[in-house]
């Protein structure tokens, strides 16, 4: 019997980046080979963090990234979307697309230190399981750690891959390197539009 396991990432990297592809093999390999992934580029920040390369390049590179996995299906609602992107108001569109699935999201550790600052973390947990990825340098605070456990199950996961910036990503491409976390697509993609330079 397929398992109904449905996760959410949303992606605010400007590039997304191989790292990305990483963080969805070990969810995959903690939750079974049938999961459906919905990858969302973020659209409008809720705190009007500046993204450099435009919603439609974003969304473009994404689909890159991740076109030949077929479980994967990149969604354009926070593109799209008017307005700042919430973690909630996407949830909530997924659940109504998928009923049936049993819903999860994504979120590195250093995010997920500042949830119970997110727009109503609370119902976020009453929807969808928090996966918690981790990243090296940082830990996840145990007093979130205590109240997320409280409001419901979550998974974390380590991340054994090198810590990939997309900071330092665009300070290559800006040096005229070709930046190694990125997919040959996704490099092609920026080349060919002048991102970043």
């Amino acid at each position: 019997m397929k398992t109904e396991k449905l996760v959410f990432f949303g992606i605010n990297a400007d590039p997304p980046h191989l790292g990305h592809l990483h963080v969805l093999n070990e969810v995959e390999k903690s939750l079974g080979p049938e999961t459906l992934f919905v990858v969302m580029p973020t659209g409008d920040h809720p705190q009007n963090k500046p993204q450099i390369a435009a919603k439609k390049d974003r969304l473009a590179m994404t689909q890159r990234l991740f076109s030949g996995y077929k479980h994967v299906r990149v969604d354009d609602f926070e593109i799209l979307k008017h307005g700042p992107s919430y973690t909630l108001d996407s949830l909530i569109y997924l659940k109504g697309h998928y009923p049936h699935k049993d819903l999860y999201f994504i979120m590195a550790v250093d995010v997920a230190n500042h949830f119970f600052s997110w727009h109503e973390p609370l119902k976020i947990c009453q929807i969808a399981i928090p996966i918690i990825i981790s990243r090296p340098g940082y830990h996840l605070d145990e007093q979130v750690k205590m109240k997320l456990e409280k409001l419901t199950h979550i998974l974390i996961l380590k991340n054994e891959s090198l810590d990939i910036s997309s900071t330092n990503i665009r300070h290559d491409l800006k040096m005229k390197k070709n930046s190694k976390d990125l997919s040959p697509s996704v490099l092609e993609y920026i080349h060919n539009h002048h991102l970043y330079i």
